[in-house]
């Protein structure tokens, strides 16, 4: 059997639980399905620009980033996270996709 390796966050207890319809798919809506997570570099690509996060869980040098929400292209998440994170207004246009 192939060994998985993951994060273990405590002791997991299962709960049986039914969702009606409605519910169930509120709680998808609510689940972070993708993120956008922005490479910015200098216009010479020689340098990478970082963000240093203040809060937990992991205050340390990371990228600009988020979850996308539902509907969202990873374009329009990156536009979206650079107005909130920077206050840059800048068009989904500007964000190309490499991974």
């Amino acid at each position: 059997m192939l060994h998985v390796p993951r994060f273990i966050t405590g002791n997991f207890k299962p709960h049986h639980l039914f969702l009606e319809d409605a519910e169930y798919g509120r709680a998808l809506d609510a689940l972070v399905k993708a993120v956008s997570d922005v490479l910015i570099t200098s216009p010479d690509g020689s340098r990478v620009f970082l963000g240093k996060r203040k809060v937990h869980p992991q205050p340390d040098w990371w990228y600009m980033g988020g979850r996308a929400k539902p509907g969202e292209s990873p374009q329009q998440a990156a536009a979206r996270i650079m107005r909130r994170e920077l206050c840059l207004q800048l068009p989904a246009t500007r964000f190309e996709v490499i991974g």
